[in-house]
């Protein structure tokens, strides 16, 4: 499952949203995070999913446990 500001979405409505996104500003920053229990392969497809809509500056959002950003 993917996230978007807290809301659930499937993947191909975070396609169309990130498509959106691209239309509206020509170099936007998208962060990828995943909770402790997130698998690699489910992140991966996130991140082709994100590359599919054209964005290219992808971040990774690192956590400490305990919910403290890195």
């Amino acid at each position: 499952v993917a996230y978007v500001e807290g809301k659930a979405i499937g993947n191909n409505e975070l396609v169309a949203n990130l498509t959106a996104l691209q239309k509206t500003n020509s170099s936007p920053r998208v962060f990828v995070s995943g909770d402790r229990d997130a698998r690699h392969g489910d992140v991966i497809r996130v991140l082709d999913l994100v590359r599919s809509a054209g964005i290219e500056r992808i971040a990774f959002e690192i956590r400490e446990p305990g919910g403290g950003a890195q």
